[in-house]
């Protein structure tokens, strides 16, 4: 691996060219794990945003899903690196917590989720 990147499991790559339509079982499992996980506290019920955080319903514009899935386990090293990301940091009161303790599964599914319409 000398790019440096992981090898992503078939289902992540497949998620990857989202310009396709997801599997709705996947999006699904995607929207459990958001609820779950405490997204909503900031992120608003519907991904509408709020005062913590930003606006999810366009995530598509910025994020293929194996770079999403990524980003979720690691915020802050993405942080570090986008300047983007530094700017809606600064916006919001709530930094991006890590879900690196996640199932790679679970993660993916929520990336899906996100990337959904």
């Amino acid at each position: 691996m000398t790019s440096g990147r992981l090898l992503l499991p078939a289902w992540l790559v497949v998620l990857a060219g989202c310009g396709a339509s997801l599997d709705p079982k996947l999006v699904s499992a995607g929207r459990d794990a958001y609820l779950a996980e405490g997204c909503p506290a900031c992120h608003g019920r519907q991904r509408e945003g709020g005062s913590m955080g930003p606006d999810l319903r366009r995530v598509r514009r910025h994020w293929a899903a194996d770079e999403l899935a990524d980003y979720l386990a690691d915020p802050a090293s993405h942080r570090q690196r986008e300047a983007r990301l530094q700017r809606l940091s600064r916006r919001y009161s709530a930094h991006m917590p890590a879900f690196a303790t996640l199932p790679e599964e679970r993660r993916a599914a929520l990336a899906a989720y996100l990337l959904s319409r």
